[in-house]
């Protein structure tokens, strides 16, 4: 579960599963998919596609959605690279209101978390956007539902998902 303690975002509660995925670590129903040195897992029922140049999961029944990106980093200030990149998405989403942006205390990690919601195609959606620096390359796991989905339950999964994954 993430936590605002502060200015920061903590995560708190999570399953523990830092250690590699393994199926006798993955949560019941949950698969893995490794490209480019890393790992992600999700639950079964996501399909695996390429949005733009990140590979997205998609559960087609919730709309859950999770895209893992990495890139070269430059700087590794993750809380002014994610505000700057939502001062760049609210320019092009009319219908988008922040909901915080602060260092996320992820694996001691140099990270950030970037929550908001946002309307694209009609739909509501409510967003979580997890950057973080490993080794000088930077992860981003992008998390979005439906805003009529039930957030604490996709949040959740979310936590499982980034206590999962390996860089």
């Amino acid at each position: 579960m993430l936590a605002r303690h502060g200015a920061r975002f903590v995560v708190v509660g999570g399953t523990s599963l830092l250690a590699r995925p393994t199926s006798e670590r993955l949560p019941a129903g949950w698969t893995t998919s490794s490209h480019e040195g890393w790992t992600v897992a999700v639950p079964a029922s996501y399909v695996e596609s390429v949005f733009k140049d990140s590979r997205q999961y998609k559960d087609p029944s919730s709309g859950r959605t999770v895209r893992v990106s990495t890139m070269s980093v430059g700087k590794t200030d993750a809380v002014a690279d994610r505000r700057a990149q939502a001062a760049s998405f609210a320019k092009s989403h009319d219908a988008y209101v922040e909901i915080g942006i602060g260092p996320a205390d992820y694996r001691g990690y140099e990270a950030a978390d970037w929550e908001f919601t946002y309307t694209s195609g009609g739909a509501s959606l409510h967003a979580l956007n997890r950057v973080f620096v490993v080794d000088g390359r930077g992860y981003s796991l992008f998390f979005q539902t439906h805003s009529t989905d039930d957030w604490n339950a996709a949040k959740a999964d979310f936590d499982k998902i980034a206590a999962a994954f390996q860089p």
